[in-house]
């Protein structure tokens, strides 16, 4: 810098360099270092601490080589004790997202106990598939993936048996009344054989649908199980066989010419028994045992039923654990309406006037003794 005046203040970082024709020669380089560090504590409290460096180097004079170091160590301390504070306040996020975290487990183990229910029988007795989801699927609110059910496509194969039996039967009448309309003694008119090739029509065309249906069916269950709609997939019929042998049983009987009606309350014995539901130790069967007439021990196994649930439904959980953070809230936000008492502590240790100790800290206006060598008295403290 030729000539001129030497900026006041010195800011750190720079090399100063002024000539003998400004009167004030000079050649000095500073140095400044800064750096902070804060504490947060969970009574709202606040500490700040702070260090600030500056080392100068001044290349003219009779100690050119020593520097000059200046230190500062700013301390404060708040402590809110109305608004902002406590530990209930400052911890309200904390406390939120560890027990939000708690419902999201509840509300996974929820879906894993619903998870062969709903690929069994679909998503229609079950509306809300999963705590979090808005829609009947897997992958959460206002996804439209199909649960349609293993017991549903079971029943549509059912359902094209039931059709292509329903066909063969009106097949065999419209030849039966085809044949029979030939005679003139057989009463019938060609307006009854038409409304019953009407009907084999019809019934043809319901099988066609039928087999839409359960194509549909079928891709939408392997969608469902995260398989390719091209996969072959052939189901297993097991739980359905013994009402499937019950109904084939029914059907043969009613062709026999020779049945008697005597029999045919055996075939409803053979229907699977339904398993009893103990809860609470109490049968949920025993209330319509054989020969009842009442109902007098639904009440009791209704109050039992709601105990359980209150005890182990995890929804149930989330939703009263909802309630009591609401509550919670409540007391959160009225803490933000209360007035302002903050008590601050500060203070500022520094390093005195020309001093080559850059960690050499006290308050201002401290004295420091050096320690005593060999018995001599402590000497005055440096820069006093």
């Amino acid at each position: 810098m030729l000539g001129g005046r030497l900026p006041s203040p010195v800011p750190g970082n720079q090399f100063l360099y002024a000539t003998r024709e400004t009167g004030a020669p000079l050649s000095a380089l500073n140095l400044g270092t800064v750096a902070g560090v804060g504490k947060a504590f969970n009574t709202g409290a606040q500490l700040l601490m702070g260090f600030a460096n500056q080392v100068v180097f001044n290349f003219l004079g009779q100690n050119s080589r020593q520097p000059t170091v200046r230190s500062f160590l700013p301390l404060t301390l708040t402590q809110p004790f109305l608004r902002g504070g406590g530990r209930a306040v400052i911890l309200e996020g904390l406390t939120q997202a560890e027990r939000s975290l708690v419902y999201q487990v509840r509300a996974f183990a929820k879906f894993r106990q619903e998870f062969i229910v709903a690929t069994l029988v679909g998503g229609t007795p079950i509306t809300n598939f999963a705590t979090s989801a808005q829609t009947p699927g897997f992958s959460g609110g206002g996804n439209a993936d199909p649960v349609v059910g293993f017991l549903n496509v079971i029943q549509d194969i059912q359902q094209l048996e039931n059709d292509r039996k329903n066909i063969a039967a009106f097949e065999q009448l419209l030849k039966v009344y085809t044949e029979l309309i030939q005679g003139e003694a057989s009463g019938l008119t060609q307006l009854q054989v038409d409304q019953v090739d009407s009907s084999l029509q019809r019934a043809r065309q319901t099988l066609v649908n039928d087999r839409t249906n359960f194509r549909s069916a079928l891709d939408q269950f392997k969608t469902q199980l995260g398989l390719p709609p091209d996969v072959p997939l052939t189901l297993d019929r097991a739980l359905t066989r013994r009402f499937k042998d019950v109904f084939d049983g029914i059907d043969d009987w009613q062709r026999n010419p020779k049945r008697d009606l005597e029999e045919l309350p055996s075939y409803a014995t053979r229907l699977p028994r339904l398993r009893d539901v103990i809860i609470d130790g109490r049968s949920t069967l025993s209330v319509y045992n054989p020969g009842k007439d009442d109902e007098d021990d639904l009440e009791e196994l209704l109050l039992a039923a709601e105990r359980v649930a209150f005890e182990h439904r995890l929804d149930l959980m989330n939703q009263r654990a909802g309630l009591y953070d609401a509550w919670r809230q409540i007391r959160v936000s009225a803490n933000a309406l209360k007035g302002v008492f903050n008590v601050t502590l500060t203070n500022t240790f520094v390093t005195p006037a020309r001093d080559h100790e850059p960690l050499c800290l006290r308050r201002p206006g401290q004295a420091v003794f050096a320690g005593a060598q060999h018995g001599a008295p402590p000497g005055p403290a440096r820069g006093a």
